[in-house]
């Protein structure tokens, strides 16, 4: 029986490709539950799985791995077992979980960034910690996928993709602080001890999501790294994924931009 048959029949598509990858899936909420789901259901060989968190009752209406049993529990621990109950697609397929707080224990983050073929990162800090993380990617030349939920109406999804040596999430946003990218943008980022340096957004006194914008934002964050996996296999006939993404999901508007080499935007 050949579980993936129904993607092997796909044009332009790669089992192979998929089989044999780690993911490292930064954040185990809303969007990373999902795309721990697809990771396996797509054939992954491995996914590590890090946060610092335990489930708690508002995360139930759209962290889909949960249910009331788990309120409490760590949501590395919680989401293995689902994943193992519900999701693994092959006996030998492979879920590390860390609990751990990758700012404040950024050094604890290195073997897992080094030993990852794909990034994904959800981590809820703010700019300053997805630009330290995207740089960490380019020097480790990793492809990774940055996305989140706008918190007001929680109907806008907005993704950034960047292919392994390439374009810089700081570039394409205002992170003022002259002193802190300097030191971010240095190899040696990956050696800090921790990123306490590191302004974090102010925090909103409330956030909205749903099920549905975690599952369309994960689900598109998935698609835009397997995309570019299959656009390795057949790069004459699959195109890249864009730079930066956004979809308004209350007037079904998408906006796409690609990054050039010295980091300017061109909206497509």
């Amino acid at each position: 029986m050949d579980v993936y048959r129904r993607q092997r029949e796909l044009k332009l598509w790669d089992q192979s490709v998929l089989e044999d990858k780690t993911a490292l899936i930064l954040g185990v909420g809303g969007l990373g539950t999902n795309i721990s789901m697809d990771c396996l259901r797509l054939g992954f060989k491995k996914i590590i799985l890090v946060d610092m968190d335990v489930v708690d009752t508002h995360n139930l209406n759209r962290q889909i791995l949960f249910n009331e049993k788990d309120v409490g529990v760590s949501k590395t621990k919680a989401a293995r077992d689902a994943l193992n109950k519900l999701h693994r697609t092959r006996e030998n397929q492979e879920i590390d979980i860390i609990d751990m707080n990758v700012v404040t224990e950024w050094q604890k983050l290195k073997p897992y960034l080094e030993a990852a073929d794909v990034i994904w990162n959800t981590v809820d800090y703010g700019d300053y910690f997805h630009a330290a993380i995207c740089l960490a990617a380019k020097h480790l030349k990793k492809p990774i996928v940055t996305g989140g939920t706008e918190p007001y109406y929680g109907h806008t999804v907005v993704l950034f993709f960047q292919p392994p040596g390439g374009c810089d999430y700081h570039k394409i946003h205002e992170l003022a602080d002259k002193k802190v990218l300097a030191r971010m943008e240095s190899p040696e980022l990956l050696n800090e001890k921790d990123l306490n340096f590191l302004p974090a957004d102010e925090m909103l006194p409330t956030g909205g999501s749903t099920v549905y914008t975690a599952g369309t934002c994960s689900h598109l964050m998935v698609s835009l790294l397997v995309n570019w996996l299959l656009h390795c296999a057949f790069p004459e006939e699959r195109p890249k994924p864009p730079t930066k993404t956004v979809f308004n999901m209350m007037a079904f508007d998408v906006e796409k931009w690609d990054m050039d080499v010295e980091g300017n935007l061109t909206q497509n």
